[in-house]
């Protein structure tokens, strides 16, 4: 029987150093050499699927006049919000209507901000795809859209609490006094940050950049 000191003797003596030069690689290996390519064929499977979906979205937008939508949405929005103003100057009735603001601020707030993740997001995984850059646009106007609707949300908020507020304070009646910000201007009870500001000043420079 083989003593301890003997078998360390055999421990050192063994060459491990010609054991690993003489194993083959990885990437040699049967199984792993199929696995990379499965991952191979897997990713330009993934990128075909991919850019057929994006083909198909942008053909799907290109149906649908996005000017045209994106104008009628800012004028219902600005409509709205008009009719939250009016309602805000009539004792009593802007104290009530000021509670249904906040809760229409919230949700516009929610819908911008899922808005305009989505459209950055799909925006960030086309831009590393062969797509036409016109969806590339249509997808930063739409998250700006979306950014504005955020922006909407959180000063419709601010004012419904403000309106709440003097409301609350003046048993209803003070809620005349909104009137003089309403008239100032000459706004006629439109919202001060009209609805397409955004837009305006940055759609027609995404949509040169895209010719």
């Amino acid at each position: 029987m083989e003593s301890a000191t003997e078998a360390a003797s055999d421990y050192q003596a063994y060459d491990y150093q010609t054991y690993f030069e003489t194993m083959p690689s990885l990437q040699e290996l049967p199984l792993v050499r199929e696995a990379v390519h499965f991952m191979q064929a897997l990713n330009k499977k993934m990128q075909a699927v991919v850019q057929e979906t994006f083909a198909y979205l942008h053909s799907q937008l290109k149906r649908v006049p996005l000017d045209e939508w994106i104008a009628r949405v800012n004028e219902m929005g600005t409509h709205v919000e008009r009719a939250f103003n009016i309602a805000a100057v009539v004792p009593v009735l802007g104290t009530l209507t000021s509670a249904a603001r906040m809760t229409c601020a919230k949700i516009q707030f929610l819908a911008g901000a899922i808005l305009a993740c989505t459209a950055e997001f799909v925006h960030l995984v086309a831009s590393k795809s062969s797509v036409e850059k016109e969806f590339l646009v249509s997808m930063r106007i739409l998250s700006a859209l979306g950014l504005e609707f955020m922006i909407h949300g959180v000063l419709n908020y601010m004012r419904a609490a403000g309106e709440l507020i003097v409301g609350t304070c003046t048993l209803g009646l003070g809620s005349i006094a909104l009137i003089v910000p309403n008239i100032y201007n000459y706004r006629n009870f439109t919202p001060v940050f009209a609805y397409g500001t955004l837009l305006n000043e940055k759609g027609e420079k995404w949509q040169k950049s895209a010719l």
